[in-house]
């Protein structure tokens, strides 16, 4: 009974990795790495184009080891006239460059970005 149960575990963690990585247009950067937190790399994952202008949304994902995090997300943005930040999702509203932060628990990473008009 306990090792028919832990296989339906991970079969459904296994098709719930496999559904969020259909998206196309979707594109993850490595940023660091965290071994104490047993992450071999951590990555702000965006779904929206590698170069962003004016008026794009990304909605933003941290990953352990391609594996999303879940809970609360802080996400910040510098300068913070770049984008609007509404709860995981970016509007750019501004033209230049600057820094994503993205932090869930004790894992955090961080990506440059260059915003056009």
């Amino acid at each position: 009974m306990m090792m028919r149960c832990i296989a339906i575990v991970m079969l459904g963690i296994a098709c719930a990795g496999d559904a969020s990585d259909t998206d196309t247009d979707s594109l993850v950067v490595d940023t660091g790495r965290d071994t104490e937190a047993g992450c071999d790399e951590v990555t702000v994952y965006v779904d929206g184009r590698e170069m962003p202008q004016v008026g794009d949304r990304w909605t933003v994902l941290l990953r352990c080891d391609g594996v999303t995090l879940t809970g609360p997300m802080v996400i910040q943005v510098e300068p913070l006239s770049l984008a609007t930040v509404e709860e995981n999702v970016l509007t750019f509203v501004e033209e230049g460059s600057g820094v994503v932060r993205a932090q869930v628990g004790s894992f955090r990473a961080s990506r440059e970005v260059i915003v056009a008009r």
